[in-house]
């Protein structure tokens, strides 16, 4: 769902995901491991299934484990997209940095 956009200039090429704008959620098929450890079933999930752990002891039965659960949990169809940025379970912001992609 990307678009792209080429710098006249350098010739280079960014591609932006209007996740917001041009809502896909239908079309997503993606999980997204975040940068404390959890994997996100949703990209407007605010919490997900601790990966963190099982990645340190190479336990591949857990990461799957935790792969799959995240798999079932993601949502069917469209997802309610958040008004502006709110806060995690933590009460803190989470920033697009935190999500991956």
């Amino acid at each position: 769902p990307s678009r792209y956009f080429k710098n006249k200039e350098t010739g280079r090429i960014i591609g932006i995901i209007p996740a917001v704008s041009n809502h896909f959620c239908r079309l997503c098929n993606r999980l997204r491991i975040s940068s404390t450890g959890e994997v996100l079933p949703c990209l407007f999930s605010t919490s997900g299934v601790p990966l963190g752990e099982a990645l340190r002891l190479r336990d591949r039965v857990r990461v799957k484990a935790a792969i799959l659960e995240a798999a079932a949990s993601k949502p069917a169809g469209a997802t309610s997209v958040p008004g502006g940025e709110k806060p995690d379970k933590t009460g803190v912001h989470r920033h697009m940095s935190r999500i991956g992609g």
